[in-house]
């Protein structure tokens, strides 16, 4: 198995919350069943550790400038990890690497701990390859701080900084992996352990797109940095309507020796010009960034019009980074465009902590009928479709990632600490975000009743190029069943004041398992989520709408592992697009209840009385969770039972 399908399965019942509802469960974790024990495990942190101070004459390279926030390991008991990051020359060339700082949650377990620098990613034989110095240290628990004895230049083409050590048990407490909240784009995080790569012989990237790991919480120690002020970015376009003000996000990154406390900015804007002061808190981290709101003047014609925004000075000195200035568009149209937000769930009914998410996702449908999008998507259970691409790795359920750009986050409390529900609450401000296009879809089932017929309608408010595609989903709602396959796992009894709410109830006044649950947003059909090629074309004209059709075959709709049919009443399907920019991103989306002919329905309720499989055992009696080599001795619907050989 390689490393992104390893990730991808992971079904390991964890939460990436900071708090757990009761001491007892602080760590948030349970067992990992023994057929996916490679998966990562994630034990979250009630409080993040920040990083250590930065001397005078030295600057702190990372990726993770809040510091540490979560732990991660593999699923061996044994395990030799090896990490890195990157450090790109393009601001830092000339600067000397002169040692590395790392973070343990604990130091027990832990042996052949060693710092190193090299200027490539290899392997021979399960072996790294370190083309430049290592240093042996003794690991502590906190902060490790690593020096070299010859400190090496940083090329125009970079380097990589790493450590190693060898994990020689797994106990409760051992999560060796540390890292921080943010995602950068690249470099952030690579990986090299035999349980991932042995058969490829290929270091990980995992801040890439298909795993997006949060960045590597170390710290690269750098003397001889030349400073060279701060760069601006802008958001990639503002929105408007004519006649209406709007605000441009502005984010200043610091290649300074000091903290940045003040900036001095002006800006142009279709004939209309302007100048300020804004307050931020960026530390002396090298590239270490904060932003603020900039107000723009109304526009009173529709079109599209060039923004430039210029930081003059950084606390209170001339700015003379050549990336001081940035431009956007903004936008000025009449089209009314809606941001619908999509918010995918890992879930599956082993999964103690995955109520939370079943209860989260019921409450947003109820609170935002029109506007909320979930996607469910069920691992390793009776509902895992086998026809469903998952769009995204996830380290461990429960999971939540809100249009693909959030990274994995708690599908019930969201980036919120305590025992809140903040998903709605990064929901809405993910909704806030501007989105280029409109989006609508609209689905019916055929005469036959053998297929859903789909029809999406995009229309941009700007003319642009680039790869956007549209992805689709059929889900259904109100899913339920009988037996142990569709009682959903409960960690949650007795947990009332921690998780108040009439929704909670069945499972803070329930038992370890909790029976008779109806499902709703599972994804049953999904082949295509992650984008139809050409569905859309290469250059888009704005205002102008651009049609596309789909097709769902319903005999597609079956159970991975059970080989029942999840068409289990044809007026409970809804079909959902998602618009997609080129990096993968949903931009926006929009869903649409299936229309039904009563004909249709007809044809389906006969081929519902079709028996179906409900319960598979082994020739000794053993009930089965999936089939297993031998004789196993099938159960159906209709009461009869059959023998099966499983090769």
């Amino acid at each position: 198995m390689n490393f992104k399908n390893l990730l991808k399965r992971a079904s390991v019942a964890v939460a990436v919350c900071a708090s757990a509802f009761a001491p007892a469960y602080a760590a948030h974790q349970v067992a990992t069943s023994n057929s996916l024990s490679k998966a990562f495990k994630v034990k979250a942190m009630a409080n993040s550790v920040k990083p250590l101070a930065v001397a005078d004459d030295e600057t702190v390279f990372t990726y993770a400038p809040e510091g540490t926030t979560n732990y991660y390991r593999t699923g061996e008991a044994v395990e030799d990890y090896n990490l890195a990051v990157f450090v790109d020359g393009k601001t830092l060339t000339g600067a000397k690497v002169v040692g590395l700082r790392v973070n343990f949650i604990q130091r027990n377990n832990i042996t052949d701990a060693s710092g190193w620098i090299s200027t490539e990613l290899s392997a021979q034989n399960n072996e790294i390859v370190v083309t430049g110095e290592r240093v042996e240290f003794t690991p502590a628990a906190g902060w490790n701080e690593i020096r070299f004895e010859n400190p090496v230049d940083v090329p125009s083409e970079g380097l990589y900084v790493g450590y190693s050590f060898t994990l020689t048990a797994n106990g409760n407490n051992d999560f060796p992996i540390g890292v921080g909240n943010s995602i950068p784009d690249a470099g952030c995080c690579f990986g090299y352990m035999p349980s991932w790569c042995s058969e490829t012989g290929e270091w990980a990237d995992l801040s890439s797109d298909n795993i997006k790991m949060e960045a590597l919480s170390m710290e690269v120690i750098l003397s001889d940095v030349t400073p060279i002020g701060a760069s601006v970015e802008l958001d990639d376009y503002i929105i408007t309507k004519p006649g209406e003000t709007s605000t441009c996000n502005v984010t200043v990154t610091n290649y300074t020796d000091e903290e940045v406390s003040s900036v001095e900015y002006t800006y142009s804007v279709a004939g209309q010009a302007g100048s300020g002061s804004a307050s931020l808190q960026i530390s002396s981290i090298w590239s270490d960034s904060d932003a603020f709101s900039l107000d723009l003047p109304s526009i009173n014609e529709t079109g599209e019009y060039e923004l430039t925004v210029t930081v003059t000075k950084v606390n209170g000195k001339e700015n003379t980074n050549a990336d001081a200035s940035a431009t956007t568009s903004v936008v000025v149209s009449d089209v009314e465009i809606k941001h619908r937000a999509v918010l995918e769930e890992y879930t599956g009914t082993w999964c103690g902590y995955c109520p939370r998410g079943f209860v989260a996702m019921n409450r947003m449908a109820e609170m935002y009928p029109d506007d909320f999008i979930g996607l469910a998507y069920h691992g390793s259970d009776i509902m895992e479709a086998s026809n469903v691409v998952f769009p995204t790795s996830v380290s461990g359920y429960p999971a939540g990632v809100l249009d693909r750009v959030s990274g994995q986050i708690d599908p019930y409390h969201g980036s919120a600490s305590g025992y809140e529900m903040g998903i709605e609450q990064d929901w809405l401000d993910r909704c806030s975000v501007p989105t280029p296009a409109a989006i609508e879809v609209e689905a019916a089932l055929s005469e036959d009743g053998e297929t859903v017929e789909v029809t999406s309608h995009t229309t941009f408010v700007v003319s642009t190029s680039g790869e956007y595609t549209i992805g689709y989903a059929l889900l259904a709602d109100g899913l339920t069943g009988t037996g142990s396959y569709w009682a959903q796992s409960n960690y949650f009894s007795g947990a009332g004041a921690y998780y108040p709410g009439e929704d909670f109830e069945v499972f803070t006044n329930g038992g370890s398992s909790v029976s008779g649950l109806e499902f709703n947003d599972v994804v049953i059909i999904a082949p295509e989520i992650t984008g139809v090629a050409e569905s859309l074309p290469s250059e888009i004209n704005s205002n102008e709408e651009y049609t596309h059709n789909y097709t769902f075959t319903l005999s597609e709709a079956t159970s991975r592992y059970y080989r029942v049919s999840l068409v289990q009443d044809v007026n409970k399907l809804r079909v959902v697009a998602v618009l997609l920019n080129a990096d993968g991103e949903i931009v926006n989306a929009n869903k649409a209840k299936v229309a039904v002919e009563s004909s249709s329905v007809n044809d389906i309720e006969e081929s519902v009385e079709e028996p179906v499989e409900v319960a598979r055992y082994s020739l000794d009696g053993r009930l089965l969770a999936e089939p297993e080599r031998g004789v196993n001795i099938v159960k159906m619907s209709d009461g009869t039972a059959h023998k099966e050989i499983v090769k």
